[in-house]
């Protein structure tokens, strides 16, 4: 195998686990802030959001290359999307914007590099 396709495999597979941890405080979030009134149904939200992002997690890893940089970095897209405006409502205009509206970026170069790939097979 040279290293061209071997550095391709390992920034593929730190690519999906970039993805995941970036899901991560999402899931994380709501699982802490959950308060029904019934501990019963706290334990059963959180139960749904572990099998949830578990199952999440390994339609990610298991997908496809293509279809994993147009799935994987959707979420990206609109996570980050949520945080803009989640920081732009509690704070206003902050400079943690900046980060995120550069994965919005990322997110979208990655979503349309499966589309020029398979432009450049056509032809």
């Amino acid at each position: 195998m040279d290293s061209k396709k071997l550095l391709s495999i390992i920034i593929n597979w730190l690519l999906r686990i970039a993805v995941i941890f970036f899901i991560f405080p999402f899931f994380y979030d709501n699982f802490i802030n959950i308060n029904f009134e019934q501990a019963f149904w706290n334990w059963i939200v959180k139960i749904l959001l572990i099998i949830f992002f578990i199952g999440l997690s390994l339609t990610i890893i298991f997908l496809k290359k293509s279809r994993f940089y147009n799935l994987g970095f959707f979420f990206v897209f609109i996570g980050s999307f949520y945080k803009i405006l989640d920081i732009a409502f509690q704070t206003g205009l902050s400079f943690e914007q900046i980060n995120y509206f550069l994965l919005i970026i990322i997110s979208i170069y990655f979503m349309s590099k499966t589309d020029r790939s398979h432009r450049k097979k056509r032809y």
